[in-house]
């Protein structure tokens, strides 16, 4: 929603003439490009569509332990949910595929649950469980990457691109799932200071000895020694910057401000985080690369890129039966570049000088892009969201060498002196080196905003 105000004489602290207008809700662009992608029937473009142009509904999850948690789940069952299923439209539920029936949806704006005496009762129960920590206001699809990553509570995980920390506090759960201390940890990055406290701030809730927050652009992740032995993590989300198309029905400003050119301008970061993702991922290990558009430039592209620069040393796998009865959509094979004269771009003409990595490669149907997880809002009242499920296979590269044999050479280069004869102290902190390997030289580092898009 939109606020002007027009200019005019009045008393001091009063406003003349001020309204409100509404954003509208069309965007000529984002209409051509997705109906020319086909990524939608067109059968259901216009149900698609109409869905996008809607709020929201309400939805959350129950925080902290397992016993905690499934008290305030069975208060929220017990006391709620019937006296919202006996009113219009309202039609709570738990998800299916969120463990334990601990995600709740309840099918109506939060506007209008705030506004409705009929609701009081359930408004004043969410906001109090939210100020105490107990529940997380949290959008139904941004709670499905944490659910895949699969953390157990020996692994060292990794939040490339953590805040605001919505995702960051379910890995930390995760983390605590168990009935022992854990001996894993999760490590939540971003690239703004400010955002990185906000995390501190997201997650103190839990106490957890085993969450540290660091402040690096997570293209440049540096190369961290823990105990004499270079950090591989065994679980990395990289939830990266992107457009948010799919996050419209939340963020209205998306239909004033979508144009193909910030998937342009964005695709090359996504690209840096991901590949700098997959070289701190242990072999065996596991990384969930997501983002909240609908883009395939943001997406398949990225993914495709990827795959093919680690040479078969890294597979997608299918998690869907960790999601049982969500909606979900393969991943595209086929997919149209757009230029910013939204004209469609051939990859044998290199005048339009677009990158190669956006377009679809030609041995695309060996890559296993079907496994590539789609949510499109009109399924089930949500938002959109892209998932794909990554698992390294070696730590080896194109040319042959180990990623371990690269990082003690890229270390020397660096002269980063580690003196291998004395033994680690016991109580050694983690090293950083100075230089992280550096992104591939066609793709150069790309300068981050301070402020991550929607």
């Amino acid at each position: 929603m939109g606020r002007q105000f027009r200019k005019g004489k009045g008393k001091l602290g009063q406003r003349v003439d001020s309204h409100w207008k509404e954003i509208v809700r069309e965007n000529a662009q984002w209409e051509l490009f997705y109906k020319t992608q086909g990524i939608i029937p067109e059968n259901e473009f216009e149900i698609f569509k109409k869905t996008c142009q809607e709020n929201l509904p309400l939805t959350f999850r129950i925080t902290g332990n397992k016993n905690h948690a499934k008290e305030i789940s069975k208060l929220f069952i017990n006391n709620h949910i019937p006296k919202l299923s006996n009113i219009d439209n309202a039609k709570p539920f738990a998800f299916p595929w969120y463990p334990n029936n601990l995600g709740f949806q309840i099918d109506l704006p939060k506007s209008e649950i705030k506004k409705n005496p009929n609701y009081s009762s359930t408004q004043q129960f969410l906001v109090i469980e939210t100020e105490v920590g107990n529940i997380s206001r949290q959008e139904a699809v941004s709670m499905i990457p944490p659910i895949v990553l699969d953390v157990k509570s020996n692994h060292k995980v990794l939040d490339m691109c953590a805040a605001p920390g919505s995702k960051t506090s379910q890995l930390v759960e995760s983390l605590h799932s168990g009935n022992e201390q854990p001996t894993g940890f999760v490590m939540a990055n971003d690239s703004d200071y400010r955002r990185s406290h906000m995390l501190v701030h997201q997650v103190k809730r839990f106490n957890s000895p085993n969450f540290i927050v660091v402040n690096h652009d997570a293209q440049l992740f540096p190369k961290i020694k823990l105990n004499n032995e270079w950090l591989k993590f065994d679980r990395i989300l990289c939830d990266v910057p992107c457009t948010g198309d799919a996050t419209m029905r939340k963020n209205v400003t998306v239909w004033k401000d979508w144009k193909i050119g910030n998937s342009l301008g964005l695709h090359p970061l996504q690209l840096n985080i991901l590949l700098r993702g997959l070289q701190l991922l242990k072999k065996g290990g596991r990384l969930v690369y997501s983002t909240c558009s609908m883009n395939p430039l943001e997406n398949e592209a990225v993914i495709a890129t990827a795959l093919k620069k680690f040479n078969g040393q890294v597979k997608i796998i299918d998690c869907k039966n960790l999601l049982p009865g969500l909606i979900t959509h393969p991943g595209l094979t086929n997919w149209e570049v757009f230029g910013k004269d939204m004209k469609i771009k051939d990859k044998l003409d290199d005048s339009h000088g677009m990158l190669k990595s956006l377009f679809v490669p030609d041995d695309v149907e060996n890559l296993g892009l079907e496994n590539c997880m789609r949510v499109y809002p009109h399924d089930q009242n949500t938002g959109g969201f892209f998932i794909t499920v990554l698992e390294k296979i070696d730590d080896v590269k194109e040319n042959g060498k180990r990623v371990n044999e690269e990082e003690e050479e890229a270390t020397k280069k660096q002269k980063v002196e580690v003196d291998a004869t004395q033994p680690a102290p016991a109580t050694e902190q983690p090293q950083t080196t100075e230089q992280p390997q550096q992104p591939p030289k066609e793709l150069k580092h790309v300068k981050q905003n301070k402020t991550k898009l929607p």
